[in-house]
């Protein structure tokens, strides 16, 4: 039986005739009802469909119809059980995501390795190579989310020569290269389940906290930490923070200032005449160098 391809999880309408239950010739009479017409989702228990088919406009072919939620199945197979009117009939459809050329549960497949994997029994018998250069994704089991590059395609045995996944997807792909894509969890040598594990620990060298996989967000700093980072831990000149220098220069470009023209020559802070900031001393009142300069920053 030819299977029908359609896309995965999505409401799907095909037409196909049907034969008469007394004749070999094709109906257009038949008007089916409920617990006519039977589905069965990846080998489970058979249901009632949730819409009848019905017949294009007179015509001698049907119209088929299947919810998105009878769509979710690798395999959907739909089935008449109306001797009476018609004969026993059956359709195969083949789901696959939007864009893949084949995408199946491999399961404890025994010829599942490193470098190879057995497709299912309706990839490609015929060609060898065929899906070469295709991009091989991993959508579940170990490696999960890796991509790799199909090399090589036996035909006889439906293996192609890429690491394994317990589900794959083949996707079509403009490029026919012959190097493996990026698989960043390969590359570091971390399966799924060490991932977290490794960002947690990073991440917990880096800050003052201690960090659980429950509470990675203790790392993150608040406002005021990142404030006092930048405003008082940061040195801009010798011991003086990026705050205290600010203070000396609003002190002398904007604050209050006494003692002009005398030995002792004094700038307040900014907004408050009350606080001495910088203080020049000078041998005498008329113009001398500074001997010396007192801060309260």
């Amino acid at each position: 039986m030819t299977p029908i391809w359609a896309p995965y999880g999505r409401s799907y309408t095909f037409r196909a005739p049907i034969v008469g239950a007394t004749t070999t010739n094709f109906s257009n009479t038949w008007t089916a009802t409920a617990g006519t017409v039977k589905i069965v989702l990846d080998g489970g228990a058979g249901a009632n469909v949730t819409t009848l088919p019905n017949v294009v406009a007179s015509q001698y072919v049907y119209n088929w119809y299947l919810s998105a939620a009878e769509m979710q199945a690798d395999e959907v197979i739909i089935q008449t059980v109306d001797r009476t009117n018609v004969s026993d009939q059956m359709f195969r459809v083949i789901t696959l995501p939007d864009g893949a050329l084949r995408s199946r549960n491999v399961g404890s497949n025994a010829a599942a390795n490193a470098t190879t994997v057995v497709l299912d029994t309706g990839a490609n018998g015929v060609t060898d190579n065929i899906y070469n250069g295709a991009i091989f994704t991993i959508l579940a089991g170990d490696g999960a989310g890796q991509n790799r590059v199909v090399t090589a395609y036996n035909a006889s045995t439906k293996t192609v020569t890429i690491d394994t996944g317990l589900v794959y997807q083949v996707t079509a792909s403009g490029n026919n290269v012959s190097t493996y894509a990026l698989y960043p969890q390969a590359i570091i040598g971390l399966s799924n389940a060490n991932v977290q594990t490794a960002v947690v620990a990073a991440l917990t060298t880096y800050g003052t906290s201690t960090l659980t996989s429950a509470n990675v967000t203790a790392a993150v700093p608040t406002v005021s930490q990142i404030s006092a980072q930048i405003l008082d831990t940061e040195v801009i000149e010798t011991s003086y923070s990026t705050r205290k220098t600010m203070r000396a220069m609003a002190a002398m470009l904007a604050g209050y200032r006494s003692g002009i023209n005398t030995t002792s020559e004094v700038y307040y802070s900014l907004g408050n005449s009350s606080v001495a900031r910088v203080t020049f001393a000078f041998p005498s009142s008329t113009n001398a160098n500074s001997t010396s300069v007192t801060l309260s920053l």
